[in-house]
C-alpha cells in the first residue's frame, strides 16, 4: 500500500504552506516506518534530500505550475500515471485544485485558505470558483484546514464538508537562543530598530502587513 502527497504546487520559495509540509509531514513519515510514502514535486529539488527516508520514494511532475491551465494538464497526466504506476494506493494527499478521485483510494485534500473566492472582486468570477471549489470539495474523503477561522470561512461557503483542523507546525529551530552578538549583527545587517516584527512568508497585500 502507497501513500501519497501531491506537492506539486510548492516551488522553490519560503512560504507558510511550504513550511507546514516541511514540518510537519517529515515527523509522520519518521512516525510511519513501515508505510511506503510517495511525494510527486515540480521544482522543490531539494525535498529529495530533506526527505531522504528509506521509505520515501519521489515522482518528479514535469509540467510547471505558474499557469493555472498547466495545473489541470499536470492533473490529468498525475492521474493516468499514478494509475498506471501504483497497483493499490491507501491514501492520497492533494494541496491544489483540481484533481481526479482514484477508485478505491481514501482522497485527503488540505487547503490553507479561500482567497481566490474571498478576493475575488467581479460576482460572477466568485460565483463560479464557488462551484468550482464545491464540486472538487465534495469528491475529498477529508479536507484538512489549518485553524477554526478557515473552516468558518468553509462552512459558510460549502455547508456540510468532512473537515479536520490540523494547525500549522513551527521548526524547533526557531526557539534556540541566539546570543546578543548575533542578534546585534541580524539588526546591523537589516537596519532593523530595537523592536521589530519577525513574519515569515510571502509580501503580499492580502496579509495585511
Amino acid at each position: 500500500m502507497k501513500y501519497v502527497l501531491d506537492i506539486s504546487t510548492l516551488d522553490a520559495l519560503s512560504s507558510g504552506a511550504k513550511q507546514r509540509f516541511l514540518n510537519l509531514y517529515s515527523e509522520l513519515i519518521k512516525l510511519n516506518k513501515k508505510k511506503d510514502f510517495v511525494i510527486i514535486y515540480t521544482k522543490f529539488n531539494e525535498v529529495r534530500k530533506i526527505f531522504n527516508y528509506q521509505n520515501v520514494n519521489f515522482i518528479k511532475n514535469p509540467f510547471s505550475q505558474e499557469k493555472y491551465l498547466k495545473k489541470i494538464i499536470s492533473t490529468v497526466f498525475l492521474f493516468f500515471y499514478i494509475r498506471i504506476k501504483f497497483k493499490k494506493i491507501k491514501t492520497i494527499e492533494y494541496f491544489t485544485l483540481p484533481f481526479f478521485k482514484i477508485q478505491n483510494c481514501k482522497t485527503i485534500f488540505t487547503i490553507h485558505d479561500l482567497r481566490r473566492i474571498y478576493f475575488s472582486t467581479f460576482f460572477l468570477n466568485r460565483f463560479f470558483l464557488t462551484l468550482f471549489f464545491k464540486f472538487f470539495l465534495k469528491k475529498a474523503d477529508n479536507i484538512v484546514v489549518v485553524s477554526k477561522a478557515v473552516k468558518n470561512e468553509m462552512t459558510r461557503y460549502f455547508n456540510k464538508l468532512k473537515m479536520t483542523v490540523v494547525y500549522n507546525t513551527i521548526d524547533k529551530s526557531f526557539f534556540d537562543k541566539i546570543s546578543t552578538k548575533d542578534t546585534n549583527k541580524i539588526k546591523k545587517k537589516y537596519s532593523l530598530p530595537n523592536n521589530f516584527i519577525l513574519t515569515v512568508g510571502h509580501l503580499e497585500k492580502r496579509k495585511n502587513f
